[in-house]
């Protein structure tokens, strides 16, 4: 994003249906995976943060971002999202303890309190993020929440780990395109 707030409403003036259509998925209260694939600069992070900004009350909503560092933070995304977690889930994370255990506590989590989990940039995740997603992906229909993935096509190659998350959890998954905004971002 950059700028004013003015940009971000120039960005995303032509994501209306997409913004509605993650909408509809949030206020409908069934387990969903969401995968939003787009290019650098087709406005994925914009979307995403007018739609959790949008969400207001309805429901929890968490974002976390994958970073491109050398050695990126095992479950990066997740600290970013502790604030929205109770106590619990937070020492599981922080102590660095057993990962089926801390998996299980963030599913509960999405069982008990609907929401919306957002894994933004997962062409940066680390494996234990991509992890976490394909725990989270294929339990997330007996759940009230959404859990979404953006990512940039171009930057998963056939080697990377979410890859095969994305081969496993084809046909769960609902699927946004954004294509390169003709509008300034």
């Amino acid at each position: 994003m950059g700028g004013s707030g003015g940009d971000r409403v120039a960005a995303l003036v032509e994501r209306d249906d997409e913004l509605t259509l993650l909408l509809a998925l949030a206020d409908a209260g069934e387990g969903r995976l969401v995968v939003l694939s787009g290019e650098a600069g087709a406005g994925k992070t914009a979307l995403l943060g007018a739609w959790c900004e949008r969400l207001g009350d309805r429901c929890r909503a968490m974002m976390g971002r994958c970073e491109p560092l050398a050695a990126p933070t095992p479950l990066g995304p997740l600290f970013e999202m502790l604030p929205s977690f109770p106590d619990h889930v937070a020492e599981l994370l922080v102590s660095g303890g057993q990962r089926a255990q801390l998996f299980a506590a963030v599913l509960e989590e999405l069982s008990a309190v609907r929401s919306v989990l957002v894994f933004d940039d997962v062409h940066f995740a680390d494996e234990a993020t991509v992890d976490l997603i394909r725990y989270l992906g294929r339990r997330i229909e007996d759940t009230p929440s959404v859990l979404v993935t953006a990512y940039r096509p171009g930057q998963i190659g056939r080697t990377h780990p979410f890859r095969s998350v994305l081969g496993e959890l084809g046909r769960h998954i609902t699927r946004i395109e954004l294509n390169r905004s003709p509008w300034p971002v």
